[in-house]
């Protein structure tokens, strides 16, 4: 009996030992993992996705130029998060728990294109993202923004994307500082009403996503679907999934006595001379940059063309001198010939005298 309870006793234990093996503890995927490197379009990627970090890795090549962190555990972002990655153009952040971000936390990266923030615990946009003079594209879908969240805001008049689906969104914040938007997705939100007034500072939008806003879509009745209907169909901006808003109003167009649209013309109208003057003057900057780039080459050519000139100036000249004390050398010895050579002055004094002897000895 004793001998049965002692073989129990030590089966509880090696089952209660095989068990904590089993659970993983000296498993291969139990070693922590590290990011990858890898080139993607020719653009060194850091892969950090799902490798259960909470903050940013300090360790990666600092040359990277796109950096994913999805589906971490990331909950704040400070000033040195990436204050070793300025060379960053795509920045995913996507799926973590970040409720904190430093001021000034994107400051150091300068060439950012695409930054996305979706699905995290945010009620704000870092000012220091507006602030980043390439930011392209921005995403920050599934986080519960405030509804003046871009009141106050930087402009940033490089950003052309702007997602805010299922932000708890109740009307459409202000997007006045983004006067290049070109498309805006407000899908999956709390609208229950867009104006005119709101979109007129967007000039250049063209496409609009407004699905799964349940109390936008319903409300077709008044005058509110009747002035977005029409302004959408005037701007030409793209609703993807709905052809129109299918405003069914109670009462005739006529009758409703909805306010015009004066004010939100004014308003898109001034965007637009904004715009077509920033074209103009980039215009004029780019034919006076071709027209200085071809200056620049004619003068290149004609300093070229004088310096060849007077290469060629310079060896004509030494040939010639050449050619003259060749000449000058040839004139002297055609003079000495049929003649004698001078006499040096012994020789001639000898000759001298000799010639006097000769003389006194005839006498």
């Amino acid at each position: 009996m004793i001998l049965r309870a002692t073989w129990l006793v030590m089966l509880f234990f090696l089952s209660g030992t095989v068990a904590f093996v089993d659970q993983g503890h000296f498993r291969k995927d139990r070693v922590p993992k590290r990011c990858t490197h890898e080139k993607y379009h020719k653009m060194l990627v850091a892969n950090c996705h799902d490798l259960n970090f909470v903050a940013v890795p300090t360790n990666l090549r600092s040359n990277i130029e796109i950096l994913d962190a999805t589906y971490n555990r990331i909950r704040e972002l400070t000033k040195d998060s990436f204050r070793h990655y300025t060379y960053l153009q795509i920045l995913y952040l996507e799926e973590n728990m970040i409720s904190y971000i430093e001021e000034g936390t994107f400051d150091s990266l300068q060439d950012l294109e695409v930054l996305d923030l979706s699905t995290n615990s945010l009620d704000f946009v870092p000012d220091s993202a507006l602030r980043l003079p390439k930011l392209r594209k921005l995403y920050v879908n599934n986080n519960r923004l405030a509804d003046d969240v871009f009141v106050g805001a930087s402009t940033n008049e490089a950003l052309e994307f702007l997602s805010m689906s299922g932000c708890h969104l109740k009307e459409l914040p202000a997007l006045d500082g983004f006067p290049n938007l070109r498309e805006l997705n407000v899908s999956s939100n709390k609208l229950s009403r867009i104006t005119p007034r709101s979109l007129a500072p967007l000039c250049q939008l063209s496409k609009l996503d407004i699905r799964g806003n349940v109390a936008l879509l319903k409300n077709t009745q008044g005058c509110d679907c009747l002035l977005l209907s029409a302004w959408i169909q005037d701007k030409g901006i793209a609703t993807p999934s709905i052809s129109s808003l299918n405003c069914n109003p109670t009462l005739p167009e006529s009758e409703m006595q909805c306010p015009n649209l004066t004010e939100a013309t004014k308003i898109y109208n001034e965007c637009m001379s904004k715009f077509e003057a920033k074209i103009e003057a980039a215009h004029v900057r780019s034919t006076w940059m071709i027209v200085g780039i071809t200056m620049a080459s004619i003068l290149v050519v004609v300093l070229i063309i004088l310096y060849v000139l007077h290469r060629r100036n310079v060896r004509n000249k030494s040939k010639k001198n050449a050619k003259a004390s060749e000449a000058g050398v040839g004139s002297s010895s055609n003079n000495n010939n049929g003649k004698c050579p001078p006499l040096a002055e012994g020789e001639e004094e000898f000759e001298i005298q000799t010639g006097q002897l000769l003389d006194g000895s005839r006498t």
